[in-house]
């Protein structure tokens, strides 16, 4: 996979959901294994941690074990739908951000969920703002940066990017 040049252009104000889908199946990677994740988390789908509140045939699963193509559809479906949701409710004026704002926080948030998110004060009120090189710089200063790797580089590359074009 290339490091770079994966994610189409900035493109407005419109957000492109198969665009954030197919950015977030390459962020997470596909697995219809459950799998042990970074932190040592069990994972399965696109990304999905399971937890105790998910369906009994998700949460019962166990290390190696296996879910359905329609499974794992289901699950990203659900999360992203919870990404989404999450944004709309921290960024009550999302609609005015640029798409490609609005996917990368999407991105961010479907990755760490929105309680680990609320811990980017800074970067929350940089987006308020609308600041986005100072966004650029709180993501890009955070152990999420440090964990998350190339995923992060290129969050961080395209919200400089959204500033470079907001001049």
């Amino acid at each position: 996979m290339k490091e770079a040049g994966w994610f189409p252009r900035f493109d407005g104000d419109v957000l492109q959901l198969k665009r954030l889908m197919a950015q977030l199946s390459i962020d997470e990677g596909k697995s219809l294994r459950v799998y042990r994740d970074s932190l040592g988390f069990a994972t399965v789908g696109i990304g999905h941690l399971l937890k105790p509140t998910d369906p009994p045939e998700f949460r019962n699963l166990k290390i190696g074990e296996f879910i359905s193509k329609e499974q794992m559809q289901f699950l990203f479906e659900t999360d992203l739908a919870i990404a989404i949701s999450d944004f709309r409710v921290i960024f009550t004026d999302w609609a005015t951000y640029p798409a490609d704002v609005q996917e990368i926080l999407i991105n961010m948030l479907f990755n760490i969920g929105r309680f680990r998110f609320l811990g980017f004060k800074r970067l929350i009120v940089y987006i308020y703002a609308r600041n986005w090189a100072k966004a650029a710089d709180e993501m890009q200063d955070s152990a999420w940066f440090e964990q998350v790797g190339s995923r992060a580089k290129r969050l961080v590359a395209r919200m400089r990017t959204v500033h470079a074009l907001s001049d």
